[in-house]
């Protein structure tokens, strides 16, 4: 399969636009590159290592236009998609209409229908390197073999980019339509029509597919300034471009979603579900707390972390060279869709990285064009050294420094986690973790609410044995909150972590699909502590005012912090009360408390409705933390409530009581 579509590719990428004349040593340092493109895009597509629930989307609307013979895209009307996704919906069409009309002839050519999944793989694979082609060829018009051939190994490295191929999602598909576009627009020096209306034709094919791809509407219009070159003033008219540009989106969004433009209150509702998806909350890929610079902040970083920090000096090179050289072409052609795509993305709330991948190419041609520009700058210093060899020697270092960030990310994507090691490693480990600590079963629970906390809670009250939970940390917000939460109040102890292969990176698909950091902890039997009172749970009046392991004395088994009540320049006094509390099962209380004189005290109550009160009243020695313990087996499946009432006390002094919690067994 592997083998019959690089031979496809290969004889379809010779067919293609007529390029520049290059000799035979660079036409097959050429292939060379556009093979190892192909290559590391099917290498371990295989859906036994990996799989993305997305795929289903075009597999099952593929599967069921050839089952019932209709050609509408529209999610809901596919009986095979599932439920979570039965929605109105065209979005992926004119993507989906590629894979059927692929997957169709390749079945009828092999006469074996085959595993679909990793048949559209390979498609996807195959769009991917035709995008490269052409990546190859913009680069090649504006800086020569050298410039091109290396921004396409840099192409064919960018994990990103690797990972878009090796799905049936339509990243790959968007990526060939959006430098098709550019392509048809950069060499249309004489403003032929038919490359505008074809430009323009190829956006429109991108909004079928998402609609936010009409971000690219500029694009074509590019083709205005070389209205010096044009040799007839009537293709220059303004006007005249105009209309065949919205003529040419028209008629590809037509071409892409024809069902479309007859169901148009159900093509709306689809793009309000879309928007509500992205301006809402979905953990891990957004913010806890709804941060506006959260988007900002994650797409920058994850280029910046897995392209790495030469591209992005070289594409500030570039930038700036292509605004010193008034290159307005292409400026709107290559730097536009760049600022463009990363201003409306990190402007959602959700936030993937795989929305800004069909621009990438875009970001690689500039920074490659910059590096070598600076380059250049630099060798006519050293006129003496024979040109030839310093120049393949300095450009073969410049490709290196690069490459070698994107190549160190894709292997460990590709070869990897993707062949399935690493998920044989990260079992291994679980199962070292379960001998090691005499276990049944690991757990994985999942935090996204306080609610999940109080679930949690409840079912550690009624386990009779130690538990392991394994926490997949996406280096998110979320996990951080939530289970710094639980691990606080039910003193979970960590007693492992195996980390992603890409835990140095933000938060992104790369851990939700294939590696995220694995957290083991442990919750203690009965015996030990059930649960702890958190500190947001507390209601203050007076003084008192809560300090962080300011007391060395604290007893750090049963405590994080103590809460304390002092004035310095009068009498003190206050209350402090906790909200209610659940009684599970017999347990028992244990607070400590320390005064720092023979003057001051304190009394401890816990109050219910139905049964009464337990009340301590006592000025203990000070400078010594005293053990409170109350039995709360009166008050099971109860609500209890604590307070803590301190007496008038001299000035400079103070009274601290710690962290309230239930244990299962009494502590000797």
């Amino acid at each position: 399969m592997v083998q019959a579509d690089g031979v496809f590719v290969c004889a379809a990428l010779q067919g293609m636009l007529a390029m520049p004349a290059i000799n035979v040593a660079k036409g097959l340092l050429l292939c060379l590159v556009l093979v190892f493109t192909f290559w590391i895009r099917v290498y371990n597509n295989d859906r036994s290592q990996y799989s993305i629930l997305d795929e289903s989307i075009t597999v099952k609307a593929v599967e069921w236009m050839r089952v019932s013979g209709g050609m509408d895209t529209n999610w809901m009307s596919s009986m095979l998609i599932p439920p979570n996704f039965k929605q109105d919906q065209y979005n992926f069409s004119s993507f989906i209409y590629a894979d059927y009309f692929y997957y169709t002839a390749h079945a009828w050519l092999t006469k074996d229908n085959g595993d679909i999944y990793k048949i559209l793989r390979g498609f996807s694979a195959m769009l991917g390197t035709l995008a490269g082609f052409f990546l190859f060829l913009i680069a090649l018009r504006g800086g020569g073999f050298p410039a091109a051939i290396i921004t396409l190994a840099l192409y064919a490295l960018v994990p990103v980019l690797v990972q878009d191929s090796h799905y049936v999602r339509p990243e790959s598909f968007l990526t060939l339509l959006g430098l098709i576009a550019a392509y048809l627009t950069i060499i249309n020096t004489a403003v032929r029509k038919r490359l505008v209306f074809l430009s323009a034709f190829a956006v429109g094919l991108a909004c079928a597919c998402k609609a936010t791809s009409i971000i690219l509407l500029p694009v074509p219009f590019a083709i205005v300034f070389y209205k010096n070159n044009s040799t007839s003033s009537k293709d220059t008219n303004y006007l005249l471009l105009t209309g065949i540009i919205f003529a040419g989106i028209a008629a590809g969004a037509f071409v892409g979603m024809p069902y479309a433009f007859f169901h148009i209150d159900k093509f709306i509702g689809g793009m309000r579900t879309l928007y509500a998806q992205y301006s809402g909350i979905h953990p891990p890929h957004s913010s806890l707390t709804a941060d506006s610079t959260f988007g900002i902040k994650n797409n920058f970083l994850y280029f910046f972390q897995t392209i790495g920090a030469p591209v992005f000096i070289g594409f500030v090179f570039g930038a700036a060279r292509l605004f010193k050289r008034r290159d307005f072409v292409s400026i709107i052609v290559l730097l536009y869709p760049i600022a463009a795509y990363y201003t409306f993305f990190s402007a959602q709330k959700v936030v993937f990285e795989r929305n800004l991948s069909s621009v990438v190419p875009f970001y690689l041609i500039i920074a490659v064009s910059g590096t070598l520009a600076a380059v250049n700058k630099i060798s006519k210093k050293y006129k003496k050294i024979k040109p030839l060899r310093y120049k393949a020697g300095v450009l073969g270092l410049a490709a290196l420094v690069l490459a070698i960030v994107p190549l160190f990310y894709t292997l460990k994507l590709v070869a990897y986690e993707m062949g399935g090691y690493g998920k044989r490693d990260r079992v291994q480990y679980m199962n070292s973790i379960v001998i090691n600590h005499n276990v049944s079963a690991i757990y994985s629970p999942t935090l996204g609410n306080s609610e999940d906390i109080d679930k949690l809670g409840m079912a550690l009250f009624a386990e009779p044995q130690d538990i392991v939970f394994k926490v997949f940390d996406y280096n998110d917000d979320y996990t951080r909150f939530y289970w710094g939460i639980a691990v606080r109040r039910f003193n979970l102890e960590q007693i492992g972590r195996y980390d992603s292969s890409f835990s140095k990176i933000v938060t992104s698909t790369l851990y939700t699909y294939h590696s995220p950091n694995n957290i083991y902890y442990k919750a203690k039997s009965t015996s030990a502590i059930i649960s702890k009172i958190d500190n947001t749970a507390w209601r203050y009046t007076g003084t008192w005012s809560l300090y962080n392991k300011s007391i060395d004395a604290l007893p750090r088994q049963y405590s994080d912090y103590f809460i304390s009540s002092g004035n310095q320049d009068g009498n003190s006094e206050g209350k402090l009360s906790s909200n209610p509390i659940q009684v599970q099962r017999p347990s028992y209380l244990i607070m400590f408390v320390m005064t720092s004189s023979n003057n001051s005290s304190i009394r401890l109550n816990i109050r219910t409705k139905g049964k009464g009160m337990i009340s301590y009243k006592k000025t203990p020695p000070y400078g010594q933390w005293n053990k409170w313990v109350a039995d709360l087996g009166l008050f099971v499946h109860d609500e209890i409530s604590i307070t803590a009432d301190i007496d008038k006390g001299s000035s400079n002094e103070w009274i601290s009581i710690t962290q309230p919690v239930i244990v299962g067994l009494l502590p000797k």
